[in-house]
């Protein structure tokens, strides 16, 4: 759905390929259309959906990621330096949606081919953003003893690790950015006896500078 500056819709599309379709997270694209990130079929088996419009939200190409041993789900997406895309989000046995899951870290070329994928341990990438050396940081959240434990992952250009932070306490990452002096910032969810939202300061190498949180009560 496009809307203008003051919320009026100029024009809308539905999409359909397989079973439950479901897009979870949309940005413009540098030629001006759009790309969508989500996933196709019926619980608890899923596949990764890629769909690439034009400025009007007409499908240019759209790309199911058909992984024989997993299911997979895509939670975010970004345009990288080179005009291709880099993606997040979970994957899981199949058939088994309480099994072993995995963080999903995948390349795509401007077309929708897949350049490289590089899974990652814990439960779910829920954003990804290209570092300003061309690497990548992705924040989720990993479910263990009864609560939930933010992350972040700092990779190289191929997606392989350089880092890997927790961040205990029912913390989730749900978004994360580079600031310009090369540290990070995250923002999230604490879960406890009700909802907050948190905003966390951290290095160049992930440690903690610091930490606020907020609700509806300040």
């Amino acid at each position: 759905l496009k809307i203008d500056l003051n919320g009026n819709e100029e024009w809308s599309q539905t999409y359909g390929f397989n079973h439950e379709d479901n897009g979870n997270a949309v940005q413009q694209t540098l030629d001006g259309g759009f790309i969508i990130i989500g996933h196709t079929g019926s619980h608890p088996l899923f596949d990764l959906l890629l769909i690439k419009t034009d400025s009007v939200g007409n499908v240019e190409w759209h790309m199911i990621d058909n992984v024989n041993e997993q299911d997979e789900i895509g939670f975010w997406i970004e345009q990288t330096q080179d005009s291709g895309f880099v993606l997040t989000g979970r994957a899981w046995e199949t058939n088994n949606w309480s099994g072993q899951t995995g963080i999903i870290l995948k390349k795509i070329d401007s077309e929708g081919n897949v350049e490289w994928s590089n899974p990652h341990s814990g439960d779910e990438g829920r954003y990804v953003e290209q570092t300003l050396d061309g690497g990548y940081i992705i924040t989720g959240g990993t479910y263990s003893n009864a609560q939930y434990d933010g992350f972040l992952i700092k990779t190289d250009s191929l997606g392989n690790e350089e880092w890997f932070q927790y961040y205990p306490n029912s913390h989730y990452g749900l978004s994360v950015h580079q600031t310009l002096e090369g540290e990070y910032i995250f923002g999230g969810t604490i879960y406890g006896d009700y909802f907050k939202s948190m905003l966390m300061k951290v290095d160049s190498g992930g440690n903690e500078l610091w930490n606020n949180s907020f609700d509806n009560a300040n």
